[in-house]
């Protein structure tokens, strides 16, 4: 019975973790003299305010920090969505098109709308893109970490050297297999113990 208590433990504790909500996060940092932009990660849709969608039919990203606004936009169909919070000022630069994209279509817009790909009901999304000869205060952003929220989730947006914060599930993960050490630490001095009084 106790050699099942640590597979069992490490079960739940993987199941756990994985029901947690995930997050998008994207990455704006300088690479030489060009910027490149990074997202990666999945959305927890449930509860999100379906706004309107469109069609698309020109892969681009546009980058605008005076309007809050980061966005790539992929072939197909496009689906916005309502924030729930997150007012941020990103800074007072103009429009900034991206040389290339690849990926995903998703983003921000003034701090009220989320765009994800056309019928998105979760999972993972991903996407880069680079704008060539530029750096980000010559676009006009303001280095930090922002978060929107949606009523299931988050999306991050790290500009410059920002250190991510972990996820929920990270923090779980750590303090559950922590606990696991633990017990096992605690089942090895138990077993010294025994053999010992054993020897005696």
């Amino acid at each position: 019975m106790r050699n099942l208590i640590l597979p069992a433990a490490i079960t739940l504790l993987i199941a756990a973790a994985s029901r947690l909500p995930g997050a998008l996060v994207i990455n704006m940092q300088e690479v030489g003299a060009d910027v490149v932009v990074t997202a990666s990660g999945s959305l927890d849709m449930t509860g999100a305010v379906f706004q309107t969608s469109f069609n698309n039919t020109d892969p681009r990203q546009l980058l605008r920090a005076r309007a809050d606004l980061l966005r790539q936009y992929a072939l197909g169909n496009i689906d916005a969505y309502s924030l729930t919070g997150g007012t941020h000022d990103l800074g007072d630069g103009g429009n900034n098109r991206a040389d290339s994209i690849l990926g995903d279509t998703y983003g921000i817009n003034g701090n009220d709308t989320l765009y994800v790909p056309g019928g998105y009901a979760g999972g993972p999304l991903s996407g880069s893109s680079i704008i060539l000869g530029k750096s980000i205060a010559g676009m006009g952003f303001i280095p930090g970490s922002y978060t929107w929220t949606i009523p299931s989730d988050s999306i991050t947006l790290n500009i410059g050297a920002v250190t991510p914060v972990p996820e929920p599930a990270t923090y779980i993960a750590l303090a559950g297999f922590g606990g696991l050490g633990a017990l096992v630490w605690r089942r090895c001095v138990a077993k010294r113990k025994a053999t010992s009084v054993e020897a005696v």
